[in-house]
């Protein structure tokens, strides 16, 4: 006997919560990586001295692993995960 039809989207269960995580972890990321190279930058030229290069620099890095990391998340929420029996 076959299980009964069930109607909407045939999306996995969970899939939108997936999503949701996916999509929100995007603009932490953005504030994240910036700010967290900067406090680095700011701590190295408190503690070794010099100019706010330093700071600039672990602001520039912070910005480049970011947006590096959310090509990563992007592309992985292009490519769903296998279901189980699959």
């Amino acid at each position: 006997m076959n299980p009964p039809r069930r109607f909407g989207p045939s999306n996995p269960p969970g899939d939108a919560l997936r999503k949701v995580g996916f999509y929100t972890t995007i603009p932490i990321m953005m504030v994240v990586g910036p700010l967290l190279g900067w406090w680095l930058g700011s701590q190295a030229e408190h503690h070794w001295g010099g100019d706010p290069w330093v700071s600039t620099a672990g602001t520039v890095l912070g910005l480049i692993a970011s947006v590096r990391q959310v090509v990563r998340i992007l592309r992985e929420a292009q490519n769903p995960p296998p279901r189980d029996g699959e």
